[in-house]
């Protein structure tokens, strides 16, 4: 069965590339994705010359859920551009906002809530660890041997697929995962419920590790997974001008950071939100802010690195007020 889908500024490499769903896909060639593990395995999407993506399966499968499956897990599922609404943004960010947009073109945020448990495996495997190089790796090893069956890894010995800690820490927060919330059906609750379940249940999951995980499984485009790599770009942009503290594990588990969503879900408010560098970004970005913070991410590993910024080739040299050229 063939899915076609009209793709308006819209590009499925820098889409796919940063998003923990690419540890259930392998790109085969440029602007193609074959799907190895997960809710429809050997699903093939291609992105050929102008504003079309295609999508092939050769499953049985009604063409409704297919063609919904492929709006999720390619980001279609949000019609507009995001580059569309940059003008809403406050006047003082917004052309380097712009130059972000155009290095890093067409960015949608894909997500596949049927496949929550390998987005999970993924997201906890990548703390501290460089993700293309090995997370994608542990990730296909693990899918060939155990596909996403939480249960059978947390008992399975992992040794053959790896000795990092990260492999024997994925043990322990399954533990936790699969006594406390494997039942509970996350997927059918409100993200930011779903956020501070996992924060208070699961050992070895804090904010960025939860935020990241519903980014990739919800329609939260407001989450923003923080860092002190992301603090310290946006220092360097000079986009926040006030010190920020990071999102605090004893505040997430017990606390929302939007006053609104609090009253809806019966959870309280962050009462450090004002001064929280995720509160302060879904205040700045809204429905922006996940598009952004996967902007900074990839511009973090092209250009503004931690230790060698290569401020002498980043396309944003020009916009940027510490860039030593």
């Amino acid at each position: 069965m063939i899915i076609k889908l009209r793709a308006d500024e819209y590009n499925l490499d820098n889409t796919m590339k940063p998003s923990f769903l690419s540890s259930l896909y392998r790109r085969v060639g440029k602007g193609e994705w074959v799907k190895i593990a997960g809710f429809l395995k050997g699903l093939r999407i291609f992105q050929p010359e102008g504003k079309v993506v295609i999508a092939e399966y050769a499953g049985d499968i009604e063409e409704d859920i297919l063609r919904n499956e492929v709006i999720l897990e390619t980001g279609l599922w949000r019609k507009k551009p995001f580059e569309k609404e940059i003008n809403r943004l406050s006047r003082e960010i917004r052309e380097k906002i712009k130059g972000l947009s155009k290095s890093y073109f067409g960015i949608r945020l894909p997500i596949s809530p049927r496949d929550f448990s390998y987005i999970l495996i993924a997201v906890v495997l990548s703390k501290r660890t460089d993700y293309y190089r090995f997370v994608l790796r542990w990730c296909e090893k693990i899918w060939s041997k155990h596909d996403g069956d939480l249960k059978r890894i947390e008992k399975a010995d992992l040794r053959d697929i790896g000795s990092s800690y990260q492999l024997i820490g994925l043990k322990r927060t399954l533990k936790d995962f699969n006594r406390n919330l494997l039942r509970k059906n996350l997927i059918t609750k409100r993200p930011e419920e779903v956020r501070v379940l996992l924060i208070r249940s699961c050992w070895g999951i804090g904010p960025k590790v939860a935020d990241s995980i519903i980014l990739t499984t919800f329609k939260a485009p407001h989450f923003i997974p923080c860092d002190v790599h992301l603090r310290t770009i946006l220092n360097r942009l000079k986009i926040l001008e006030k010190s920020l503290s990071m999102p605090e594990k004893r505040y997430c588990m017990k606390h929302v950071c939007d006053e609104r969503v609090a009253d809806e879900i019966g959870i309280d408010p962050c009462p450090i939100s004002d001064r929280c560098l995720r509160g302060e970004l879904g205040r700045m970005f809204g429905e922006l802010g996940g598009w952004f913070q996967t902007m900074l991410y990839l511009h973090g590993r092209n250009y503004c690195k931690t230790n060698r910024p290569k401020c002498d080739i980043c396309p944003l040299n020009q916009l940027c007020p510490t860039a030593k050229v």
